[in-house]
């Protein structure tokens, strides 16, 4: 069956088709590809940042990230805490100096058990020149030097991760 279209009707047609072409915006037109800004904190100055503290959740953790300075030596620290900003029990927290005379030094701390008031914990330390410590009481663990790893690893990827470094970027010291 050959349908047949009344004479009368084609300019109708024709102008209802040309309206809805013309009125149909492009693809891009809807919706514009806006350049997105990669946020890098790697070298931001973070001894203006002294007193910075945020948590986050990272791959299903949540972690705290702080900035400190105490006597000149300026710090950061990262490990796995609770809503109140407590370490959990059987986590570790890295603390890694970024000036002064020991730069690059480390401290790792293994959680045993965590009170209102008290915060038990194994402590490790990695010298600059790579020389792994302890008290003597305590002994080393044989994977220590990938616990540093990691924890180092941790501590730089939290300040690159867009919702840090955005609040690093923006925050201010209290005066």
């Amino acid at each position: 069956m050959v349908m047949q279209m009344n004479p009368k009707y084609f300019p109708l047609t024709a102008l209802l088709a040309m309206s809805c072409n013309s009125s149909t915006p492009k693809r891009e037109e809807l919706h514009p590809i806006l350049p997105t800004i990669q946020l890098n904190c790697s070298s931001l100055d973070l001894t203006k940042k002294v007193g910075f503290s945020t948590s986050f959740i990272d791959q299903g953790e949540k972690w705290c990230y702080n900035i400190m300075s105490i006597e000149g030596v300026y710090s950061d620290r990262i490990y796995n805490c609770d809503n109140k900003k407590k370490p959990l029990p059987g986590t570790v927290m890295v603390t890694r100096e970024f000036t002064g005379p020991r730069k690059d030094f480390m401290q790792l701390n293994h959680i045993l058990n965590v009170s209102e008031n008290t915060i038990v914990y194994e402590p490790y330390w990695r010298e600059p020149s790579g020389k792994i410590g302890t008290f003597p009481f305590v002994d080393i663990p044989k994977n220590i030097e990938q616990e540093f790893t990691r924890g180092s690893a941790r501590l730089d990827r939290a300040k690159n991760l867009p919702e840090v470094c955005q609040q690093l970027l923006e925050y201010k010291p209290k005066q």
